[in-house]
Protein backbone atom coordinates (compact mmCIF):
# COMPACT_ATOMS: atom_id res chain seq x y z
CA UNK A 1 0.00 0.00 0.00
CA UNK A 2 1.27 3.45 -1.18
CA UNK A 3 1.82 5.83 1.71
CA UNK A 4 0.05 9.25 1.44
CA UNK A 5 2.93 11.48 -0.43
CA UNK A 6 3.12 8.52 -2.72
CA UNK A 7 -0.34 8.71 -3.31
CA UNK A 8 -0.48 12.57 -3.71
CA UNK A 9 2.23 12.40 -6.54
CA UNK A 10 0.26 9.93 -8.23
CA UNK A 11 -2.77 11.54 -8.38
CA UNK A 12 -0.66 14.91 -9.54
CA UNK A 13 0.45 12.47 -12.65
CA UNK A 14 -3.07 11.26 -13.67
CA UNK A 15 -4.12 14.42 -13.44
CA UNK A 16 -1.57 15.93 -15.78
CA UNK A 17 -2.50 13.40 -18.04
CA UNK A 18 -5.86 12.25 -17.92
CA UNK A 19 -7.91 16.10 -17.36
CA UNK A 20 -10.02 16.42 -20.23
CA UNK A 21 -10.17 13.09 -21.38
CA UNK A 22 -13.68 11.66 -22.09
CA UNK A 23 -14.78 8.35 -20.29
CA UNK A 24 -16.24 5.94 -22.62
CA UNK A 25 -16.51 3.16 -20.20
CA UNK A 26 -15.66 1.65 -16.84
CA UNK A 27 -15.39 -1.91 -16.67
CA UNK A 28 -15.18 -3.98 -13.57
CA UNK A 29 -12.67 -7.21 -14.22
CA UNK A 30 -14.03 -8.57 -11.18
CA UNK A 31 -16.69 -8.97 -8.68
CA UNK A 32 -14.64 -7.24 -5.79
CA UNK A 33 -14.09 -3.86 -8.15
CA UNK A 34 -17.07 -2.21 -7.58
CA UNK A 35 -18.63 -2.24 -4.10
CA UNK A 36 -21.28 0.26 -4.10
CA UNK A 37 -22.29 3.01 -6.36
CA UNK A 38 -24.71 5.40 -6.34
CA UNK A 39 -25.23 6.78 -8.51
CA UNK A 40 -23.89 4.15 -11.44
CA UNK A 41 -20.53 4.35 -12.71
CA UNK A 42 -22.62 4.88 -16.10
CA UNK A 43 -24.31 8.12 -15.07
CA UNK A 44 -20.17 9.10 -16.01
CA UNK A 45 -19.90 8.09 -19.47
CA UNK A 46 -19.45 10.70 -21.74
CA UNK A 47 -18.52 13.20 -19.11
CA UNK A 48 -15.11 14.50 -19.22
CA UNK A 49 -12.38 13.95 -16.08
CA UNK A 50 -12.16 17.35 -14.59
CA UNK A 51 -9.71 16.09 -11.53
CA UNK A 52 -7.97 13.76 -9.85
CA UNK A 53 -7.05 14.20 -5.87
CA UNK A 54 -7.07 11.99 -2.81
CA UNK A 55 -8.81 11.51 0.75
CA UNK A 56 -6.49 10.04 2.99
CA UNK A 57 -4.94 7.13 1.12
CA UNK A 58 -8.10 6.92 -1.20
CA UNK A 59 -7.88 8.50 -4.97
CA UNK A 60 -10.80 10.43 -5.87
CA UNK A 61 -11.10 10.77 -9.84
CA UNK A 62 -13.68 12.75 -10.50
CA UNK A 63 -15.95 13.07 -13.58
CA UNK A 64 -19.40 15.78 -12.84
CA UNK A 65 -21.58 14.27 -11.32
CA UNK A 66 -19.42 10.99 -10.24
CA UNK A 67 -16.56 10.48 -8.12
CA UNK A 68 -14.78 7.25 -8.38
CA UNK A 69 -13.45 6.71 -5.01
CA UNK A 70 -10.27 4.11 -5.57
CA UNK A 71 -8.42 2.12 -3.09
CA UNK A 72 -4.80 1.12 -4.76
CA UNK A 73 -4.73 -2.05 -2.05
CA UNK A 74 -1.49 -3.64 -2.86
CA UNK A 75 -0.75 -3.04 -6.32
CA UNK A 76 -0.64 1.46 -5.35
CA UNK A 77 -1.11 2.24 -9.15
CA UNK A 78 -3.80 2.97 -11.67
CA UNK A 79 -1.67 2.52 -14.87
CA UNK A 80 -2.39 3.02 -18.24
CA UNK A 81 -3.60 0.16 -20.30
CA UNK A 82 -2.12 -0.49 -23.83
CA UNK A 83 -2.36 -4.14 -23.89
CA UNK A 84 -6.02 -4.47 -23.12
CA UNK A 85 -5.51 -8.02 -22.16
CA UNK A 86 -9.13 -10.20 -21.72
CA UNK A 87 -7.92 -10.87 -18.02
CA UNK A 88 -4.92 -8.68 -17.08
CA UNK A 89 -2.83 -9.79 -14.20
CA UNK A 90 -3.72 -8.39 -10.76
CA UNK A 91 -6.35 -6.31 -13.16
CA UNK A 92 -9.83 -5.24 -10.64
CA UNK A 93 -11.06 -2.37 -12.99
CA UNK A 94 -10.55 -0.57 -16.49
CA UNK A 95 -11.15 3.08 -17.05
CA UNK A 96 -11.46 3.29 -21.41
CA UNK A 97 -11.62 6.83 -22.59
CA UNK A 98 -12.48 7.89 -26.51
CA UNK A 99 -9.92 8.82 -28.78
CA UNK A 100 -6.82 8.08 -28.43
CA UNK A 101 -6.22 8.23 -24.50
CA UNK A 102 -4.46 4.78 -22.91
CA UNK A 103 -7.53 3.12 -20.86
CA UNK A 104 -6.53 2.88 -16.97
CA UNK A 105 -6.13 -0.05 -15.10
CA UNK A 106 -6.36 -0.05 -11.56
Amino acid sequence: MPEIPEIQAHAERLEADYEGATLKRFVPLTFTALKTAVPAPDAAYGEKLVGVGRRGKHLLVEFKPVTFVVHLMQGGRLLPDTKMSRKPRNGQARFLFDGEVPALLL
